[in-house]
């Protein structure tokens, strides 16, 4: 009885976290400068690990970072294939603290940065490599939009592969994933807690349903506290 208590409280604390962080969506510019100086750097391994995995899978040319944040993943990915990234993000403060990184790593010319909505992209269809975002999904009013956007400005060999943290994982998940990122386990399950989507979403809940109505191929990988969606054209 008392693990079931857990479960709900947990889930409704992540239940109202995520309403919060969907009607600001964007960062606010006091809290940006945080998330560039604290939060940044707590991703900072899952941000190392995925731009390891886009620079030995992609064979395009323009690939976009829905939410891009500090374009901490874009600069590392510039760093190691040749390729003309686009950061995208609702909020104008995060867009010029973006800015700044990327001329202080030398990338401006490979890189164009827009003050945008995940739900309405301002490209033209058939028109992206790739698509990425981390710890975007839990701002997003309307998730089915942003995949139906995914699939509808992807060209037809392009992928999207979008990043959330899972706070619902097993203690040896999270003891795993404690030791990998040099992390306490009590902070990444609180990170995950308050900025990020469970795996039973995925498997029963509103994404799972979301996936079902705007997308035709998608497989999801959990891995420790990360969960990787992979949406295909």
């Amino acid at each position: 009885m008392l693990e079931n208590f857990k479960t709900k409280l947990l889930a409704s604390v992540n239940s109202f976290s995520l309403a919060i962080q969907r009607k600001v969506q964007g960062i606010p510019r006091g809290p940006s400068y945080i998330y560039n100086s604290v939060v940044a750097r707590f991703l900072k391994p899952m941000h190392a690990s995925l731009s390891d995995y886009i620079s030995a899978t992609f064979r395009g040319r323009v690939f976009l970072d829905v939410g891009c944040g500090t374009a901490t993943l874009i600069i590392n990915i510039l760093g190691k294939v040749r390729a003309y990234a686009i950061g995208l993000d609702i909020s104008k403060a995060m867009i010029k603290i973006a800015a700044r990184n990327i001329l202080k790593h030398k990338v401006k010319e490979h890189v164009d940065l827009v003050v945008g909505d995940a739900h309405k992209l301002p490209f033209r269809s058939n028109s992206l490599d790739l698509i990425m975002s981390t710890g975007t999904l839990h701002h997003l009013r309307n998730i089915e939009e942003f995949f139906r956007e995914c699939r509808r400005t992807l060209r037809e060999e392009g992928k999207a592969v979008i990043c959330e943290l899972s706070y619902d994982i097993k203690p040896e998940e999270l003891k795993e994933q404690s030791r990998k990122w040099k992390r306490p386990k009590r902070i990444l399950k609180l990170a995950a807690l308050m900025h990020g989507i469970p795996r039973t979403e995925y498997e029963t809940g509103f994404i799972k349903e979301a996936l079902e109505k705007s997308v035709k191929k998608y497989r999801i990988l959990f891995k420790g506290i990360v969960t990787t969606l992979v949406i295909r054209k």
